[in-house]
């Protein structure tokens, strides 16, 4: 009886999980084609960046000027995450953990999406 159970149970999660694993791969915005990223006008780089990115965080969010900004890497070219294709601005990601106040697990890591010297959109996880 145990074993019938069991195998039915085996079956049942075997044709469950095909159709939720062709889910998990879907991003929840459009994902560009490699020629419309070749072809995309992203802006001007924006070698201030870390300007731009503290002097947002301090107006939009109030984080004070003391606040602990670890930037991860260099702004990269991408796009503002947009559900449709028709949204899709180019512009420069930069992801940056800031912690405003330097308490020992204070960190949140937070992507902004800048074009042409100004963020245009933030992203927090």
């Amino acid at each position: 009886m145990h074993f019938r159970l069991a195998a039915s149970l085996l079956v049942v999660s075997l044709v469950v999980l095909p159709a939720e694993s062709a889910l998990a791969g879907k991003a929840p915005f459009y994902v560009p084609t490699k020629d419309e990223k070749a072809g995309a006008d992203y802006g001007e780089f924006p070698a201030n960046y870390k300007e731009l990115v503290t002097a947002y965080m301090q107006r939009v969010h109030r984080i004070p000027a003391s606040a602990r900004y670890v930037f991860i890497g260099e702004p990269s070219k991408g796009t503002n995450w947009a559900k449709r294709r028709e949204e899709v601005i180019w512009c420069y990601n930069i992801s940056v953990q800031i912690n405003p106040d330097h308490s020992w697990n204070g960190y949140t890591l937070w992507t902004l999406f800048i074009r042409d010297g100004k963020i245009i959109r933030e992203y927090k996880t």
